[in-house]
């Protein structure tokens, strides 16, 4: 892949960057450093200067807005490969919140926690007892999860006694927990 440069936009004749994530001064020629975002994701970011003004800017982020259309107006960069040191445009992706939500999902990138019930028998997501039950599951979430109240009182439901609630753990071990 040939390395091909834009200049980065508010920056121009200042600083370019490439389609395989890297960031230069257009006037040395040489590649600024790259520091990792110390946050939930290790990012990659620049410090770029204008009239003696410093910012921060996303490595993938500038990538995405130099090559990679956005007709749609969305507003987040998702790393197809779920690699956030992978700044390369073949590599990045302009979506919604939630389009980037479920990725995370459907790679195993993050996992969801589910409270786990058991109701004499089995094993059931707290979301499945809540359909069973015709509850709405955010409510009930809510009130066991931030209010601390017991699966019975949060369930609200009447004749309640028989649901236990187990562990909250990541879906993808839930077949090795209760083996």
């Amino acid at each position: 892949m040939t390395e091909l440069w834009k200049p980065i936009k508010g920056y121009e004749g200042l600083y370019e960057v490439s389609i395989l994530g890297e960031v230069i001064s257009a006037k040395t020629r040489k590649n600024l450093k790259q520091t990792e975002h110390n946050g939930k994701q290790p990012y990659f970011y620049v410090t770029l200067s204008k009239q003696s003004k410093m910012k921060k800017w996303l490595v993938h982020r500038l990538v995405a807005e130099a090559f990679i259309p956005n007709p749609d107006n969305k507003k987040q960069v998702n790393h197809i490969d779920g690699d956030v040191h992978n700044n390369k445009v073949s590599n990045l992706e302009w979506v919604t919140n939630t389009e980037n939500t479920n990725h995370a999902y459907e790679n195993h990138l993050r996992t969801k926690k589910v409270i786990w019930i058991f109701d004499g028998k089995d094993y059931i997501p707290l979301r499945s007892l809540c359909e069973k039950l015709n509850l709405d599951y955010k409510k009930v979430h809510y009130r066991i999860k931030y209010l601390k109240w017991s699966l019975d009182k949060a369930l609200d439901y009447k004749g309640g006694g028989q649901y236990v609630m187990c562990k909250t753990i990541p879906s993808s071990t839930k077949r090795d927990w209760w083996n």
